[in-house]
């Protein structure tokens, strides 16, 4: 998902924008390590950068969105275990922030935990009804093998008309991607989940359905052709 890219800055600047004339930010350390977190970013110094911010947070620890911004800095540098660990501090200091739901799932399915990643989409969706967290919710339930979630899941959004425009990209064998409908990709995933209970007729029928929205939908043939043949 795209909340996360790019916003390491911002959220550094909102954290330190405004404070009183006695506040933590205020004394010549912090000052002076904020500086330095600066010119380390600027320079792609990552190391100095996070020797900063936890320096900043040594003094400021009442401040979450600094916790944010060490969360970013680690997902930024694909440090994604210490990146997930410190997204759970920030949402004990400032629980519901939707970036840090975001970026703790990224992490833990960039780790191999799918399971935890769909704890925090499930948070986040109750929080923002995002379609396309339900869709990630859907995927990441097809891997933890819970298929009557995945049928729901789909079925809520094939429900909405208006996503059958929205785009999801997938690979190609090429090495290239494709860009197919939301509608085609949810018959897709609701194929897999026929598939792995054993229902390759009703495999075949959701594969045909998505190739019915998308009919190059590269991936979905290949199911289709594979359920066919058994």
């Amino acid at each position: 998902m795209k909340r996360v890219v790019g916003t390491l800055m911002l959220v550094f600047f909102g954290a330190v924008a405004a404070f009183a004339q006695d506040s933590p930010q205020s004394t010549p350390e912090f000052k002076r390590n904020k500086q330095v977190f600066e010119m380390a970013s600027l320079f792609n110094d990552a190391a100095v950068a996070r020797t900063a911010l936890y320096n900043m947070i040594a003094i400021d620890s009442k401040n979450p969105a600094l916790l944010d911004s060490l969360a970013l800095l680690y997902y930024e540098f694909q440090n994604y275990s210490s990146a997930a660990i410190v997204t759970q501090a920030a949402l004990r200091a400032n629980p519901g922030n939707p970036l840090m739901l975001e970026l703790s799932a990224i992490c833990y399915e960039s780790l191999g935990l799918p399971d935890r990643a769909l704890a925090q989409y499930e948070t986040l969706y109750m929080k923002e009804n995002n379609p396309l967290t339900l869709y990630k919710m859907a995927f990441l339930q097809l891997q933890v093998k819970h298929y009557v979630e995945v049928n729901t899941s789909a079925d809520i959004l094939l429900a909405k008309p208006e996503l059958k425009e929205t785009k999801i990209v997938f690979p190609k064998a090429d090495e290239t991607t494709q860009e197919v409908s939301m509608h085609a990709a949810l018959y897709n995933l609701k194929g897999l989940a026929a598939k792995a209970q054993g229902d390759n007729v009703g495999a075949k029928a959701m594969f045909d359905k998505a190739l019915e929205v998308s009919p190059d939908f590269e991936i979905a043939l290949k199911n289709a052709q594979e359920a066919a043949s058994k």
